[in-house]
Parts: structure tokens; sequence; C-alpha cells
């Protein structure tokens, strides 16, 4: 886990967090699992909002400004990565990479929210394998130069549990003592998966309507996997977004195949739950499907027919 910082206060309050999160007393080590690393950004610059010659109100180009901004920004990143992160991860073929990141102030007067530099942070830490969290500069109490105010605490730690918890799919407990509780035969409950598939929507993206799904499986064990429709197997939840995130980048230039795979329709939606439910279940399984933002789509063959019209209450 890196603590990627520009500000001193920031480094310290993570750290104070992150012992935090992990329920650690004062004299406690962080577990042997855990390796820690701090990583000064030395180049201001790589802070900056991405330039633009004026704002869309009075520049036509500002889109492509930002556009061409944001590659810069990438790029920049992935070089910082590359020379400071990278060399300092100790089992590169084992490890799982995190790094939570100072990103400066993001809203600031006068400035449009695409010149934040959070989406070309992203990409760059994705294209490296890192999975990343991003954190606004932290700054102490105008009384105490040593004391954070609690909104600025409170955000500190949901940073760290981001990265601790969300990103990498870990449970305070099994889910297996859940089903027992629950009644669940105990020979089920000790290996019952559950399925929940998940469909997003964005209607501009880069100028492209894209639609995408993925799987991801909870085990009775409490370890998390993902299908994604690209691919034919089951992976490791610490490992999907970066997957996801490639797919994105590669979905930005615009090249055919890759477009095609985020854009999926309601013919490729159905085909993929299908495929995930008749081929890839290694054990009793539980699948939830969200009926109200999967049974209004249309079928691909010009027929404009529901591709999952049992879906409607109706036929349930």
């Amino acid at each position: 886990l890196f603590i990627v910082y520009r500000e001193e206060h920031t480094r310290i309050l993570v750290h104070q967090q992150l012992r935090e999160s992990l329920l650690l007393k004062e004299k406690d080590r962080f577990p042997e699992y855990l390796i820690i690393e701090y990583v000064l950004i030395d180049d201001s610059n790589l802070l900056e909002k991405i330039p633009v010659s004026g704002l869309p109100k009075v520049n036509d180009n500002f889109d492509e400004e930002i556009k061409k901004g944001h590659i810069k920004k990438r790029q920049a990143w992935q070089k910082f990565l590359k020379q400071s992160v990278s060399p300092l991860v100790k089992n590169k073929n084992n490890a799982d990479i995190f790094a939570i990141i100072e990103i400066g102030t993001t809203q600031v007067k006068g400035r449009h929210p695409k010149q934040n530099i959070r989406s070309a942070v992203r990409e760059a830490c994705v294209l490296e394998n890192i999975n990343s969290q991003m954190l606004q500069t932290v700054k102490p109490t105008k009384k105490d130069d040593t004391a954070y105010s609690p909104k600025t605490k409170g955000r500190t730690l949901n940073a760290v549990l981001d990265i601790t918890l969300r990103q990498t799919g870990i449970l305070y407990g099994l889910p297996s003592k859940v089903y027992q509780a629950a009644k669940i035969p105990a020979n089920i409950a000790q290996q019952l998966d559950i399925i929940a598939f998940c469909r997003v929507q964005k209607i501009n993206f880069g100028n492209n309507t894209f639609q995408y799904a993925i799987a991801v499986r909870l085990s009775a064990t409490g370890k998390v996997d993902v299908m994604l429709p690209s691919s034919k197997q089951w992976i490791p939840y610490t490992k999907a977004g970066i997957e996801i995130g490639k797919l994105f980048h590669e979905a930005r230039k615009k090249d055919r195949d890759s477009l095609e795979q985020v854009q999926m329709k309601g013919g490729h939606l159905v085909k993929f739950v299908a495929d995930t439910l008749v081929n890839h279940l290694e054990n009793p399984t539980i699948a939830l499907i969200e009926a109200d933002v999967w049974r209004n789509e249309r079928t691909k063959d010009g027929s404009n027919h529901q591709a999952w019209f049992q879906l409607q209450n109706k036929y349930l």
C-alpha cells in the first residue's frame, strides 16, 4: 500500500486513519501481509489542473484541449509511478498493489470539473497495475496545526476504508455464518455462492454511449471474484478494477472492437448472464439481478422486442 503525498499533513492523517481502520492499538504493528511505503510527490506540476485556453462558453475547442491535456497528464503520472512507485514493490508477481494518492483540491472557483486530474491519475494507475484511491489535500485546523477537523478526519478515513475494504472485497466475518443464521442447511451454507449481476450505463463517454455489465461472486469463505463479459473465467476482485480500467482505456481510443466491448446491447446482457449461470457455477448458487434496469433492454435483431421480458412482474 503506497501513500503518495505532496503535503506532510496528508501523510500524517492517512497514517493515523489507516491504523484506525485496522483497529490497531497504540503499540500494535501493521499486519505482516501489509507492506506500507510513503512516496513524496516531488513535482508540483503533477497536481496542476488540466490547462485550457478558456472555459466552454468562450472556447469552442474546450473538449479537444481537455482530451489532449488528459493524455499528457496521464503520461506524466505514468512516468512518475514507474520511477517512484513501481521500483519499491518487493514482490511484483504475487503482490496486490494499492495506492492512496493526494490530488490537491478538486473544487476551485473558475475551474471546470473536466480540468480535474482525478481520471488521468486513475488511468495512469490502471496502466501500471495499481488499484488507486484519490484524496484531496489534508489541511489542519486554523487554530492548531497539529489537529484536524472531524470532517477532514472523516473523509480521510473514508478514503482509507475504500482502499482497504471495498477495493479488496474484505469482510469482517464469514458469509457462511450468516447463511447458517438464516436456517440454510449447514451442508449448503458452507459452500453457497451468491452472484450479483451489475449493469452500468453512461450516456456520454467520450461522445459515445456505453453499457457494461459484470458478475460479482461472493463465496461462503468470504472470497470475492468477478466475471467480465470478455473473459471466460473468474478473476480475483482485486484484479477486476484494473482489467476494466484497461478495457475502457482502449475504448477511449475509439478502436471499434474495444468500443463494442463496452457498448453491450440487450441481447448481449442476457447472453452474458445465461453463459455465466450455465457454464461458470461451481457451487450451490443464488443469483441476483436488478430487474428494473435489465427488463426493458431491446434485442439487436431489428424487431425491437424486449430482450428479457420474463423479468416483468407478471411473468415472475
